[in-house]
């Protein structure tokens, strides 16, 4: 990432010795080990082991080999060794086993960007490179690993397996020393284990670099251990894949938010003030577990072709046409983009009298009266003649209208309107059915949209004929009425609730929710004669400043890091609804300032509902008289509250409002245990909290030295 520098100076050093897992190489799940529920199939396929799971035998194995065999470091073999004798298995075939694990291994590792980082700077500034594991894999597995990652192995390598030394004792480190690979005085040592990598070579004299694990820092998060801090002891699941979907979706996440793990992080901010975070660690596992739904729901169905409605199926059919490619040719579901608004298809819909005043029962905000004439129902400028008003309650065409109070009264006009509204819906669809007849709705396509009440459908059946199922977000209880008409409906989150009873997270934060689906296209209005369409004006929808474009490239980037991962595997990996948004649900209720301000001046236009100037999620508190009014002004009620309670605290940096550093900001040591400054006395841990910086280079220690130059220089 850009704003993060990431150098390591090291002058005075000629060799940088790395560990391996976990600081150069990355692995997909929480726990190493569940890549042995990963390959369980696989291995039932082999052997069946006596009808037992092989994680569970393979798990069992290492800790009987390292009790019984009381070696410095147990080797594949000797762990294989204790499941042959058990299941008396031909050497040929536990060969074939080790091989499944092994290549998993290769297969399922990754660069930790941040490593490879140091790792190239110290490669540029000529140091020599050693690469230091305590592990079980032998050295040629290490060095396939490693390989695969970018790095340069010849004979630098060192694995615990191999030379029966491991680091944890610092017995590796000794040997090494010994055999003159490298000395005290000129060598550095970077890893994550605090006792192997930082502790135990530091007691030695070896100057040392503790890079945390991505996952420890994640868990340091009270808002992620709180969301996902079941997992660390959680041992039932319903399926492995369940298993594996909650352990690769942490850690892949984990992953993003802490690439760089130098960087002090602020404790009570969840997305690190990125909308691309937003919409990786927030947003994107909602969209993918829903395509993943998606596709097994219409495979069910029958459905052979599907259509994502505008605007906001757009992201929905990116990420699906990314999944579909997981899959043979053979079972993919074709998928299309289909230009669609409530607008558009209603007034499309309008064929006479009688289903022109039925239109009126469709809700809208209070508006004026020109708003409803040519922005619901495609008149012109022109075409408002002022003597239609005359013996009406309306003195002009800016008179407000209130769809309930105002129904009857608003008939009156539609009616004195009806034969200009009748003409233009007439073109209006003539130019729709073109439209649809080449996009082909044919029976065994279903179309996709956010939800919610089967709207769009019924639209749909009255221009085609095709009463076409449709597979919602989330949907509400008028859908059971179009079910009861022989509609076919399915929803992911909330099914079939009453919006206006209902506890639904997506209901009470509607905005919030539905917006990260909006894509930077104008809503449409209408088609033209050669089937283009005529949308909004993005200059009017004031939600298209780039936030939203931003959290869904995080959204599909997630998909990809998935897919890249598991490939065709990642289909099987499923997170329950609840959880594929829980992350972005919870911070919604309980957001934090610098997070919730990305959202100021984000609104939402909906021309139909009648709005005439966009809803904003997050009011700018420049512009608000007070807290109240913001707060009144602001759709997302529980943002405006925590920027609200910091109002006073609010200064002018260019044009946007921040939140004076020294309100929100406290000061964070860079992520390390506690326990390394436990000798100090309480006068040095004043100094260092008041200003690690300062305290770090005036250190006598090196490490430290090391540590300030890279985290503030």
């Amino acid at each position: 990432m850009n704003e993060f520098k990431i150098s390591l100076s090291l002058k005075d050093k000629d060799v940088v010795s790395f560990d391996v897992f976990d600081t150069l190489v990355n692995r997909p799940f929480v726990r190493p080990s569940d890549v042995f529920i990963y390959i369980n199939d696989k291995v039932r396929a082999i052997h069946p082991l006596g009808g037992n799971k092989f994680s569970d035998i393979r798990l069992r194995a290492e800790k009987d080999a390292r009790i019984e065999l009381k070696k410095p470091e147990v080797t594949m073999r000797d762990i294989y060794n204790f499941i042959q004798n058990e299941f008396e298995i031909y050497d040929d075939v536990i060969d074939q086993i080790i091989d499944l694990e092994v290549n998993a291994e290769i297969e399922l590792s990754s660069v930790r960007v941040c490593g490879k980082r140091i790792y190239d700077a110290a490669i540029a500034t000529g140091k020599k490179i050693i690469f230091i594991s305590d592990m079980y894999l032998s050295s040629t597995d290490v060095k396939r690993i490693l390989e695969k990652n970018g790095y340069i192995v010849d004979d630098n390598l060192y694995v615990s397996s191999d030379l029966q030394a491991v680091k944890h004792d610092g017995s590796l480190f000794d040997l090494l020393i010994e055999k003159s690979v490298f000395n005290i005085d000129s060598t550095v040592h970077i890893g994550d284990n605090y006792k192997s990598d930082y502790a135990i070579p530091s007691e030695m004299g070896i100057e040392a670099i503790h890079i945390p694990k991505a996952i420890e820092i994640f868990y340091k998060d009270p808002f992620n251990k709180k969301l996902w801090g079941f997992y660390i002891n959680r041992r039932t699941y319903n399926s492995e894949n369940q298993q594996l979907a909650i352990s690769s979706h942490i850690q892949m996440c984990a992953n993003e938010l802490y690439k760089v793990p130098f960087q002090a992080h602020e404790s009570d901010l969840v997305f690190r003030k990125s909308p691309h975070l937003v919409g990786y660690y927030g947003f994107g596992s909602l969209v993918f577990n829903f395509s993943k739904w998606i596709y097994y729901q219409a495979k069910l169905a029958g459905i052979e072709k599907l259509h994502f409605l505008s605007r906001d199926g757009l992201v929905l059919k990116q990420v699906f046409d990314r999944l579909m490619e997981t899959f043979p040719e053979s079972e993919r579901i074709q998928s299309n983009y289909l230009l669609s608004s409530r607008r558009c298809y209603s007034v499309a819909c309008i064929t006479d009298k009688e289903s022109l005043m039925a239109s009126l029962e469709v809700g809208f905000k209070k508006c004026s009266l020109r708003n409803i004439l040519v922005n619901k129902y495609g008149l012109r400028q022109e075409q408002l003649n002022f003597s239609k008003l005359k013996g009406t309650v309306f003195k002009s065409f800016e008179s407000n209208v209130c769809c309930v109070e105002d129904k009857a009264d608003l008939s009156i006009i539609i009616d004195k309107f009806s034969l200009e509204i009748l003409e233009n819906a007439k073109v209006e669809k003539r130019n729709l059915m073109k439209y649809l007849d080449i996009n082909s709705l044919s029976e065994n396509c279903g179309i996709v949209d956010i939800g919610y009440s089967g709207t769009l459908q019924k639209y749909l059946y009255k221009l085609t004929g095709n009463k076409i199922p449709a597979f919602y977000l989330t949907s509400f209880s008028k859908c059971l009425e179009i079910m009861k008409d022989g509609f076919q409906t399915y929803s992911y989150l909330d099914n079939y609730d009453d919006r206006h009873d209902t506890d639904s997270h997506w209901v009470r934060h509607l905005d919030m929710f539905e917006g990260l689906f909006s894509s930077s296209e104008g809503s449409l209005i209408r088609l033209d004669d050669k089937g283009n369409p005529i949308t909004l004006d993005n200059n009017d929808e004031k939600c298209r400043n780039g936030l939203m474009s931003e959290i869904q490239r995080g959204c599909i980037d997630y998909s990809v890091d998935m897919i890249s991962k598991f490939g065709f595997r990642v289909s099987e990996f499923m997170l329950s609804p609840f959880q594929s948004y829980k992350s972005y649900k919870d911070f919604v209720y309980n957001p934090n300032v610098s997070d919730a301000l990305m959202f100021m001046n984000s609104s939402f236009d909906d021309v139909y509902g009648g709005h005439e100037e966009a809803r904003s999620l997050l009011a700018d508190p420049m512009k608000s008289k007070n807290k109240d009014d913001m707060i009144m002004n602001s759709s997302w009620k529980p943002g405006a509250r925590i920027v609200s309670s910091n109002f006073q605290s609010f200064s002018m940096s260019g044009s946007n409002p921040t939140i004076e550093e020294a309100k929100i900001n406290k000061t964070h040591m860079p992520y390390s245990k506690k326990e390394s400054f436990k000798q100090l006395n309480s006068r040095r841990i004043k100094r260092f909290l008041k200003d690690p910086n300062k305290f770090m280079k005036r250190s006598k220690y090196k490490a430290l030295n090391i540590i300030s130059r890279v985290i503030y220089d």
